[in-house]
């Protein structure tokens, strides 16, 4: 237990005064869209999830910071969030909570959505977040396997996101 709480206290004391204030918001926005994955249907969180970024609050990109390196530093913080949190999030919603970040800051971004075909399988999905063709905080092998789905967040496209109804729970 002290080990844990240790371990908290260096990755706290190592965030800059900026991350240091939203990481409580990363927080409660996990537990509310993990609770919404779980509860809701998930076209309405991926169809909403262009559309919904427009009415939140612009945040301002810290100073001297580039938008690479803004990027790396909203996912280690939403990583951040999500191990040490009240609920220990699933890629789905840590994809949402990352992507509606960017967002925020005006960092264009995309969120991806994939399967992994499983011959004989269960079959496997998972979310992550791409920034210049890169995946922020994924080993190139950990979501290579997956296939993206033909999903468009920003179209309205119900037919595509019905077939996403209970992705995210497991």
């Amino acid at each position: 237990m002290l080990s844990r709480i240790s371990n908290w206290y260096r990755k706290w004391v190592g965030l800059q005064r900026w991350e240091k204030k939203l990481l409580p918001v990363l927080v409660y926005r996990l537990l509310w869209t993990s609770f919404l994955v779980r509860c809701r249907d998930i076209s309405h969180l991926l169809k909403n999830t262009d559309a919904g970024f427009m009415n939140y609050r612009r945040r301002e990109m810290p100073h001297g910071m580039e938008e690479s390196e803004l990027s790396i530093r909203c996912e280690h913080l939403v990583s951040i969030a999500a191990s040490h949190g009240v609920v220990r999030a699933t890629c789905l919603p840590r994809a949402l909570v990352l992507y509606r970040l960017l967002q925020e800051f005006r960092v264009h971004c995309t969120l991806q959505l994939g399967v992994s075909p499983g011959s004989g399988q269960p079959l496997q999905a998972h979310a992550w977040v791409e920034f210049r063709d890169s995946a922020l905080g994924e080993h190139p092998a950990g979501f290579k396997a997956f296939r993206d789905l033909p999903l468009n967040p920003a179209k309205d496209d119900s037919a595509s996101c019905s077939s996403l109804r209970n992705i995210g729970h497991r």
